[in-house]
């Protein structure tokens, strides 16, 4: 079948790799026939103040004569367009006191509040993002859509184990403040785990300040940090664990979540946000802000083989929930949907339908 939809999309995400990149390769991967996904190849980095008004450039030289919708899977609408604009926003962390700065927050809503209220369509990954996106933006409900995350099969799939030379628990993620890792590596110093020679492994390097904490704490033997792991690779290394621990502060959704549980491998997770809604029950679930509870929580799911083998069978079950397959149906479903559009403008609803680019391409 020739396609009859152009996706022109802003692909940026994809070089970075991380849990945005996977997503965004995962609905690119399982792009229908009818459509066609080009890659605007816009030129300024990711986060930069321009970035607006760069996509909406890129926009205006790819003009096509078939139907098209813009998509950005990174958080960052064009500044004006000819064409529907659907963006995916995957989490609000960058508005939450004390993580990104007041520079980002005025960002969010000086600059993105008023783009998002003029988009088709904006994507969660989560009923709690959405909510939050509702709350924030004052966007219509119909035009804010949840499109849940799925695992790569070569997760499910994997059989062989990464061998550290000891056991481990992992955590699979960057060194941002939310991601609480100060907390989990104090609480790995109260609980039993470095007498049942079970090591903490962190993927990434070290930054002075954790480094400072686990030198501090005795730990340099017990806590490390593995670098960059490869996608190829994370599988293996979910896998070899004991267990995961991701007890993040704020998440719009909790990727490694699923992965862990795709690897048959324990999850110990935040009741914080997104983070209940995709582990279900299948999952130990604790107070992000206790140290205490995160360090009863590692001793629980590290010696406590029944409860072990029952989280195991609860993540086998909960994964049916997540599945790319399924996500990718109502993801291009939309992106159909928005491509019939493309020939009317609602008054005062599309971003810059009467802008700078002129009529419809």
């Amino acid at each position: 079948m020739t396609p009859t939809v152009k996706i022109l999309a802003d692909l940026r995400f994809g070089r970075y790799g991380g849990g945005i990149g996977r997503v965004q390769q995962a609905m690119i991967d399982r792009c229908p026939p009818w459509a066609e996904v080009v890659d605007l190849h816009v030129r300024c980095r990711y986060g930069h103040p321009l970035s607006t008004a760069r996509i909406a450039q890129s926009l205006r030289k790819a003009r096509s004569k078939s139907p098209a919708v813009f998509w950005s899977c990174g958080f960052v609408p064009p500044l004006y367009s000819t064409v529907p604009v659907a963006v995916t926003v995957h989490d609000f962390t960058p508005l939450t006191q004390g993580y990104y700065g007041a520079a980002r927050r005025t960002y969010y809503n000086g600059v993105l509040k008023p783009l998002y209220r003029r988009c088709e369509a904006v994507v969660c990954d989560s009923h709690y993002t959405r909510s939050e996106l509702l709350k924030w933006s004052g966007l219509r409900p119909e035009r804010v859509h949840v499109v849940s995350l799925g695992v790569d099969p070569s997760y499910s799939t994997n059989r062989t184990s990464t061998s550290m030379g000891y056991r481990y628990v992992f955590y699979a993620g960057n060194h941002r403040p939310h991601k609480n890792l100060a907390r989990l590596i104090r609480a790995y110093r109260h609980s039993r785990l470095r007498e049942e020679n079970v090591h903490l492994v962190l993927t990434g390097h070290g930054e002075p300040d954790l480094g400072a904490i686990i030198g501090g704490l005795g730990l340099d033997e017990h806590v490390h940090f593995i670098g960059h792991v490869p996608e190829s690779e994370l599988p293996r290394v979910y896998r070899g664990a004991v267990a995961v621990a991701y007890v993040s502060l704020s998440e719009g959704f909790g990727l490694p979540i699923l992965e862990a549980m795709a690897s048959d491998t324990p999850v110990i997770t935040s009741d914080l946000t997104s983070m209940p809604e995709v582990a279900g029950d299948a999952a130990l679930i604790v107070d992000p802000f206790s140290i205490e509870a995160i360090a009863a929580a590692l001793d629980r799911i590290v010696l406590d083989e029944a409860l072990r083998d029952d989280l195991v069978r609860r993540g086998r079950e909960r994964l049916g929930t997540f599945q790319w397959d399924e996500s990718a149906r109502t993801f291009w479903d939309l992106m159909r949907r928005l491509a019939r559009q493309e020939s009317y403008a609602p008054s005062g609803t599309s971003p810059g339908r009467n802008g700078p680019s002129g009529s419809s391409g």
